[in-house]
């Protein structure tokens, strides 16, 4: 299983960049299989906030899991 959130990265006044997370959508879990390409992966992201390619792009970063930089770093979105 994959975390996946739902935001966007903004550099802030401090010139530093923070992970902003859509409060409307949050987050969600997708499980992920070996072998499963990138655009699978899309596709499922797409599928799980329930939107189209059309509307909304995907935009993948990974924190690894001994990092919790972006777990300081995380703000929400009013």
């Amino acid at each position: 299983m994959c975390l996946v959130m739902c935001g966007g990265w903004v550099c802030g006044s401090n010139s530093k960049w923070e992970f902003v997370v859509d409060k409307k959508r949050m987050a969600r879990m997708v499980a992920v299989e070996m072998g499963m390409s990138i655009k699978e992966l899309e596709r499922l992201v797409l599928g799980e906030f329930r939107v189209g390619e059309l509307e909304y792009g995907v935009s993948l970063s990974y924190r690894p899991p001994d990092s919790l930089e972006l777990a300081k770093g995380i703000k929400h979105h009013l």
